[in-house]
């Protein structure tokens, strides 16, 4: 008969919370007893008792908690003094100026500049300025994340801003499958050569790898907690990044292991 995987998990799970609070280590035969009527071959019992004999003593436990728990503890740190930088950014003369501007501006959906795009790629110029304009916003969102560094704000927002124009209108003449995708890595790569030029010690790459490994353990907080890996709306949730700037973050915990 096949094993009922449920009652497997449920008595493997139950093995391993009594291995964990004995006081001394559990025999091969103890262990078997919690799997008695289910037809294991001697490999399959050599597996469950080499993987209880694996699992981590309860002290062990502990101190991963208290490594969970100090995660989260950076992490809601590093969210508060990012959310109190947004907030001073957000209320400068030059930047309440740039979301008037953009307020009165007629916000399209991605659906609706499809269009445009395609018109752009044909060399329309009103095309052209219904793009930036629908653009200028994702502008300002993009520069939010760098609000924790030390460098004036309001000259990274006129950098992506001066990078968007300049990238619409290279479209003119170097089309793009994803035009989204197109401008808003211009964008970025912008505001991070210049952040880059005015940090020359690069502490700009350290505080977002901090942000990554942040990240990374809470992803490994959530796992523990809810039994599997978490996706981009659950890490949104935890931590209150929007899933872009988690999608950013991931792919920079990626390039770093590879590099490793």
């Amino acid at each position: 008969d096949m094993l009922d995987k449920q009652t497997f998990m449920e008595n493997l799970h139950d093995v391993m919370e009594i291995a964990k609070i004995s006081d001394h280590p559990l025999s091969r035969e103890e262990i078997m007893v919690y799997f008695e009527g289910m037809e294991l071959s001697k490999e399959q019992e050599e597996l469950i008792y080499s993987y209880l004999q694996k699992q981590p003593l309860a002290e062990e436990e502990e101190k991963e908690e208290e490594d969970t728990d100090s995660a989260r503890e950076k992490l809601m740190e590093s969210n508060k003094q990012q959310k109190e930088a947004e907030k001073a950014f957000l209320q400068s003369p030059y930047v309440k100026m740039y979301c008037d501007d953009i307020s009165t501006i007629k916000k399209l959906e991605e659906e609706e500049l499809l269009p445009y795009y395609d018109a752009l790629l044909a060399g329309e110029e009103t095309a052209a300025a219904v793009v930036i304009e629908n653009y200028l916003e994702r502008v300002l969102e993009l520069a939010k994340r760098y609000v924790t560094l030390d460098v004036t704000m309001s000259d990274v927002l006129q950098e992506g801003n001066m990078a968007l124009i300049l990238a619409v209108n290279r479209l003119k003449e170097e089309p793009t499958e994803n035009v989204r995708e197109y401008l808003e890595h211009e964008v970025k790569q912008a505001m991070e050569q210049y952040i880059d030029e005015m940090l020359a010690d690069s502490d700009w790459q350290q505080v977002l790898l901090s942000r990554a490994q942040l990240l990374n353990d809470a992803k490994q907080a959530l796992t523990k907690e809810k039994m599997h890996i978490p996706g981009t709306k659950e890490l949104s949730e935890y931590t209150h990044l929007s899933e872009e700037e988690i999608a950013d973050l991931l792919a920079l915990i990626k390039e770093k292991k590879e590099k490793q």
